[in-house]
């Protein structure tokens, strides 16, 4: 059976990636390249405990168990103690039927995924308790949180 790791035992490289991610790419050196090798394998395994993490809290089974650094690619040159923090990026160019480039959307297709998914919920509560959903102090909204 595969071991389970926690995300939390991953500081150094959760802090990595997170100034990746804060500086849009980096690159971070790590003196050896063993120590190179094993740093970038210990932030495939952070990335994948923080899958389990939300895959385990995903009672409603709705699949989407992306974190925010699966856009980051982690590269290595042979013999280097430099790792190279970049993002993903479509290699071609998608064209609309009129033939005109498109540009990448899936912000849009996530927020469209988030008001589904607030209004999938004001529908259950009304469901539990008519008028819940609509009560002032209950707010289902994901862009109105605290």
């Amino acid at each position: 059976m595969p071991r389970k790791y926690l995300p939390t035992s991953f500081p150094a490289e959760r802090a990595v990636l997170d100034m990746a991610l804060a500086n849009g790419g980096g690159t971070y050196d790590c003196g050896d390249p063993g120590k190179a090798t094993y740093f970038r394998q210990r932030c495939y395994l952070f990335r994948k405990a923080l899958r389990d993490q939300a895959l385990a809290r995903d009672t409603l089974n709705l699949g989407d168990v992306s974190t925010p650094y699966d856009a980051i690619k982690i590269d290595l040159e042979k013999g280097s103690s430099v790792l190279h923090f970049t993002f993903a990026q479509p290699v071609g160019v998608f064209r609309a039927p009129d033939g005109k480039p498109v540009a990448h959307v899936a912000d849009k297709v996530k927020e469209t995924a988030d008001n589904d998914f607030a209004a999938a919920a004001r529908k259950f509560a009304e469901g539990l308790r008519p008028g819940l959903a609509s009560s002032p102090s209950v707010n289902l909204d994901p862009e109105e949180t605290d």
